[in-house]
């Protein structure tokens, strides 16, 4: 149930073009920045600003469930276990507080790009707030404190009000208990500088240092040692948990709160000589916007501040660093008067920026200009929407596939990658209303194919999809309300309140794949068992980097011979821009597998780890795995002779993908399958598990007739088994041992020379907490 927001009047005392794939970055990563002198900018002063309340849109609300949930068919005679053990609520579900909301604005803060030449512009600290009320329940009691969810949005249009576009997310986060900023970027999107070609910058570390600058001045306010205008928001001093705090980008600035959980370790700020160095800059930028419209209407319900204001903030700031002779602490003592802070660079003692607790971090269709290599320690999900028209390389998997995995044996944060098929980049911010495939008519994913076949999704049905996924996420990791998790180790389905129309189930819609990492009680998270190269550096989970599964040739493990002449090892480099195909052996068939380039707007397979790749010329086509127990650290060959030990691991997972060729005339794909049997130490043969019972990795068109000569981009997609699955049928009187496997082997059942293309990774044994064996 969505209820109806009620509004304080505050008056705070607070220092308070696309977004896509456009422009190149020239830098070459994070630049190491010298600590500021003790003349920069100190803490102390006022912190000017104000909190405007406003009576937003009604976000839109769920779609009405027009029938019940379909129920799963009657189980066999013997099902030792299900796809879905559980049941997850709606986020909407049991609103504790009226939601409260204002636009603040908290001064400004000088960024800069992450260029070899840096670019320094100023920033608004302002965007949108939404903090819990009064409780819908008398009895209740207010919490001691709320955590804190950041939502930063991509580079649209800066004279549109892009922060507004995530309220519907904002608004239940807040009647759930969550204080929720929305920033405003708009002036970073506006910014022109090397790497600004097509707008904003192209390195979003500027956004990375907002989203820290923004939560400095929130925490001031929170330490009471702040205020403006002499008042204090009396309802959040004390209460707002900086150790629990969850972070989502959209597009750019899904690049940027991948930059914010490595700033947040090693501050790269702005020293006042940098700023100086930038008079000119700065002085261009204030040029630029004297003409420059970024403001609503006069009247409007709300305001994205006043370009006035913003001017005069610029024209003393250009006017202090044009002074001949200002010392460094009459140009600090300006900008404190300004309520200007340069975005905290690392410092040590009383000056040491803070470092917060990031719970949860989700990346939604981003883009990976710099090849982001270092998520640590903080549950990460990579969201990516199967049509986007915009970040048409899908750069979000490459995030995941390069971060997925983590040797530390401290780090024990999962990493998600969530598919929503039918998507396009646009629909989860309500402000962002073009589809971005409008231009395109040829293709799979052309918004024709909405209203013919429904493969589409419309723009409500994809922010309910949205808003039960984000705020899941946020409310499992950061708020740690348990109900969630089903959702998120793969054993409960999507409420049907996520689903189009309302009407479930619609599982298809969201492929969802687990990573876990790090160790419990000792025992390594995940175990692979058949990486596809010795060179597999994602896929070393264990200490040394000799540690092998296999010696020679990389097949030495896998018995491909079903697939004489069709079989590719391919192999990632990390040094690869998003949308570069990656090398395999023996070089590919020109557009098998991987299109020209990788892109939603040609099809065929998008992600790129290193991985092994198949081509089907048959039905039931055998590729059988021995499995063999790693031995960690040992040279090559680092494997036992005896069979491998599924002790304390509930799941069988691997990631999978079927290319489909592009049929003549507009069809209704026939559904893949494939098959799962493992065979113990003793040679007993397992049952013979469906992918399909446990996954709809396998069903990108969702059954919806595919347009003539296209293809749907394909990603490679978890499926995972519960070990207990495997498990015979008593009444069978078979002695298969799941707890010691010898092999597995992968059945897939096709239409004979249908051109159907196989890409395969990731094969290990996991904890995802169900039930064991």
């Amino acid at each position: 149930m969505v209820h109806r927001l009620r509004y304080l009047l505050l008056a705070l005392s607070v220092s308070a073009s696309l977004a896509g794939c456009g422009g190149s970055s020239s830098g070459n990563g994070l630049l190491g920045i010298s600590p500021p002198p003790s003349s920069t900018p100190t803490s102390d002063g006022p912190v000017g600003g104000t909190l405007t309340p406003f009576v937003p849109e009604t976000p839109p609300a769920a779609p009405p469930v027009t029938a019940p949930p379909e129920t799963l068919a009657p189980p066999p005679v013997f099902s030792p276990v299900t796809r879905f053990a559980k049941q997850v609520p709606p986020v909407q579900d049991s609103p504790a507080y009226v939601s409260e909301a204002a636009d603040y604005d908290l001064g400004s803060a000088i960024v800069s790009t992450a260029d070899v030449k840096p670019f320094v512009f100023l920033a608004r600290l302002h965007g949108g707030l939404w903090y819990p009320g009064r409780p819908l329940r008398p009895s209740d009691a207010l919490p001691a404190r709320y955590p804190v969810i950041v939502f930063l949005h991509g580079q649209h249009s800066s004279g549109v009000p892009n922060y507004q576009g995530y309220d519907y997310l904002a608004d239940d986060l807040a009647a759930h208990g969550y204080v929720v900023l929305s920033i405003d970027a708009n002036d970073i999107n506006a910014a022109r500088c090397a790497s600004c070609s097509s707008g904003g910058d192209y390195t979003s570390q500027s956004r990375g240092q907002l989203v820290l600058a923004t939560l400095d001045k929130l925490k001031k306010i929170n330490d009471g040692t702040q205020t403006t205008n002499g008042i204090s928001l009396r309802s959040l001093v004390g209460r707002i948990d900086f150790d629990r705090v969850g972070i989502m980008g959209h597009s750019r600035g899904g690049q940027g709160i991948n930059d914010a959980i490595q700033l947040n370790d090693l501050r790269l700020g702005v020293t006042l000589q940098q700023l100086r160095a930038a008079t000119k800059e700065l002085q261009n930028e204030r040029d630029v916007w004297a003409s420059n419209v970024w403001f609503s209407a006069t009247g409007a319900a709300r305001t994205t501040g006043t370009k006035q204001a913003f001017l005069a903030t610029l024209n003393a700031l250009t006017s202090a660093l044009s002074t001949t002779g200002i010392s460094d602490a009459d140009l600090s003592a300006a900008l404190d008067s300004n309520n200007i802070a340069l975005a905290a660079s690392a410092a040590t003692g009383p000056n040491a920026p803070p470092k917060y607790v990031f719970k949860a971090a989700l990346s939604l269709a981003p883009t990976d200009g710099r090849n982001f290599q270092k998520i640590a320690n903080v549950p990460f999900a990579a969201m990516v929407p199967s049509c986007d028209g915009d970040v048409r390389n899908l750069n979000g998997v490459n995030v995941f596939d390069h971060n997925r995995f983590n040797k530390d044996a401290a780090d024990t944060a999962p990493r998600f990658q969530v598919v929503v098929r039918g998507a396009n980049h646009n629909y989860f911010n309500s402000q962002w209303t073009g589809d971005d495939y409008s231009a395109n008519a040829a293709d799979y994913c052309y918004l024709s194919s909405m209203t013919k076949s429904g493969l589409r999704l419309a723009p409500a049905d994809q922010a309910a999809v949205g808003l039960f996924v984000i705020d899941s996420f946020m409310r499992n990791f950061v708020g740690g309300e348990t109900a969630f998790a089903p959702y998120w180790n793969g054993s409960a389905p999507l409420p049907a309140q996520a689903c189009p129309g309302g009407k479930a189930p619609c599982d298809s819609r969201v492929a969802l794949s687990v990573q876990t990492n790090g160790q419990t009680n000792g025992v390594n998270n995940h175990k692979l068992i058949a990486p596809f190269d010795d060179t597999y550096r994602l896929n070393q989970p264990y200490d040394s980097a000799s540690t092998y599964l296999h010696a020679g040739d990389p097949l030495d493990l896998i018995d491909t011979s079903a697939f004489a002449g069709s079989v590719y090892t391919c192999a990632t480099d990390f040094a690869l821009p998003g949308g570069r195909i990656p090398t395999c052996t023996p070089s590919l068939p020109a557009d098998a597998f991987f299109r020209s380039a990788v892109s939603t707007y040609v099809g065929g397979l998008i992600s790129v780890p290193n991985q092994l790749l198949l081509g089907l010329t048959r039905p039931d086509m055998p590729l059988t795995f021995t499995l063999k127990e790693p031995v960690p650290g040992a040279p090559a060959p680092a494997v036992s002779e005896d069979a491998l030990s599924t002790s304390g691991y509930d799941t069988l997972s691997f990631r999978i993908a079927m290319i489909r060729p592009a049929q003549p005339t507009e069809t209704l794909l026939a559904r893949q399958e494939a098959t799962v049997t493992l065979t113990d130490n003793n040679g007993v043969s397992s049952p013979a598990i469906k992918v399909s019972d446990f996954s709809d990795a396998l069903d990108s068109s969702m059954q919806f007739a595919v347009p003539a000569g296209t293809r749907a981009a394909e990603l490679l997609n978890m499926v995972a088994i519960p070990l207990a699955a495997f498990k015979p049928d008593p009444a069978t009187a078979s002695a298969f041992d799941p707890a010691r496997l010898k092999t597995m082997t992968l059945r897939f059942a096709n239409s004979p020379n249908d051109g159907t293309k196989v890409a395969l990774t990731d094969v290990q044994l996991q904890i995802l907490g169900r039930a064991q064996p």
